[in-house]
């Protein structure tokens, strides 16, 4: 009969120490998780950044296109009254 406990005691105490050996096991990897969690969050941050200054810069340029869009208009509709004013002169 002691010799069952103390067998079952022993069985218990390595159970003890192989779950503590799997909570150990685990609390590892839950820090690694952690820590890519924190690299892919730093990459994720400096590619959003990155992302809105080009899309700032990119509606800069169009906004400088449609700049020059209007005044390359006002040009033509200018050349457009002198053409028709040299044609009149003929």
């Amino acid at each position: 009969m002691d010799n069952e406990i103390l067998e079952l005691l022993k069985e218990l105490k390595e159970g003890q120490t192989r779950l503590e050996n799997k909570i150990d096991d685990n609390t590892k990897d839950i820090k690694e998780i952690k820590s890519d969690i924190k690299a892919f969050k730093d990459q994720f941050t400096d590619y959003e950044g990155k992302s809105s200054a080009n899309h700032v810069e990119v509606i800069n340029k169009i906004n400088d296109i449609q700049k020059d869009l209007n005044k390359v208009e006002l040009v033509t509709a200018s050349n457009w009254v002198e053409v028709t004013k040299l044609k009149s002169v003929k």
